[in-house]
């Protein structure tokens, strides 16, 4: 595999196909917690004459449900939003390099006609490795019932013994984490580029990376020494900005001694700021997208021929 020749070809896709920059906003705005600084205040009173009063209990109830309710919609619309826009990236790099053109509209349908199948890739996969690592976690952590013991040797044993297990514990968790990053970029492409099923999307995925761990390895290594690359340019921006939030902020408050001024001017600083950081981000997205969609082509261009896609979820 030439890797330079593919990284080139994700500068250059990044670069030309603006459309792209949309979705890998979208993704980094996502990747924050998809919303900045939202809070939720709520006062009560009982009427005009009693202000300050407690708020009744079948009140309160309804509003914590609500919050709840509406912490829920949001937080699954922001898991929608991601599996649609992170299947249009893949989707629309692999329509580039079929027909060179791609469009928005494009990227949506994709997105929206793989996102169910992508949520069920992430519970089948996702419940049973949540599963083992609290197993792990609590075989770490079981020494630990020596505490119960009313013996000093004992519990002594025990703490040394939960930290003598933890470390290791620890150490499969963040391998076991690391395979499924590295998993999860196949597996994603073999369920929106060639249209498969939940369980032939894994299949197909752990079989690329079977049949080419070397290769696999050296592109995730790329990759890697590519994002600490991008931390050291990123990180002069970031102080940047915050200078530039901080700054005027500063001299408000020194200007005003007054806390309603100063956030009249950091709000709107720091608003910008944080869209610029999202769309300078977005575009490390779309790269990294698009560096992984070509690695998976060229490796499916040298295996050998595929059995036929699975379109059924």
């Amino acid at each position: 595999m030439d890797y330079g020749k593919i990284l080139r070809r994700a500068f250059h896709i990044t670069l030309r196909y603006k459309a792209l920059w949309l979705f890998g906003f979208i993704l980094t705005l996502l990747g924050s917690g998809g919303n900045f600084g939202q809070s939720f205040r709520y006062s009560f009173s009982g009427g005009p004459s009693t202000p300050g009063a407690l708020p009744s209990p079948e009140m309160a109830t309804g509003v914590i449900i609500a919050v709840i309710a509406l912490g829920l919609l949001l937080g699954l619309l922001a898991v929608v939003l991601n599996l649609v826009c992170h299947a249009a990236l893949i989707g629309m790099v692999n329509e580039i390099e079929e027909d060179e053109k791609t469009s928005i509209r494009g990227g949506f349908k994709i997105g929206l006609a793989r996102t169910v199948t992508l949520f069920l890739i992430r519970l089948v996969i996702g419940i049973p490795a949540f599963a083992v690592t609290l197993f792990l976690i609590l075989l770490g952590l079981s020494p630990l019932l020596l505490l119960l013991v009313d013996n000093t040797a004992a519990k002594v044993i025990g703490v040394g013994l939960a930290v003598g297990l933890l470390l290791p514990v620890l150490g499969v968790i963040i391998l076991g984490a690391l395979v499924l990053s590295v998993a999860w970029e196949f597996i994603d492409r073999s369920c929106v580029i060639e249209r498969r099923g939940v369980l032939d999307s894994i299949k197909g995925g752990f079989g690329y990376i079977r049949r080419n761990l070397a290769r696999v390895g050296l592109a995730w290594l790329l990759m890697f020494a590519v994002g600490i690359g991008w931390g050291l340019v990123m990180l002069p921006l970031v102080l940047l900005l915050i200078l530039l939030v901080a700054g005027p902020a500063l001299v408000t408050y020194l200007a005003t001694n007054a806390l309603g001024p100063t956030l009249l001017v950091a709000m709107p600083l720091g608003l910008i700021a944080v869209l610029v950081l999202a769309f300078v981000g977005g575009l490390m997205v779309v790269f990294r997208s698009s560096f992984w969609t070509l690695t998976y082509l060229e490796l499916k261009s040298l295996s050998p021929a595929s059995a036929p896609a699975v379109t059924n979820p």
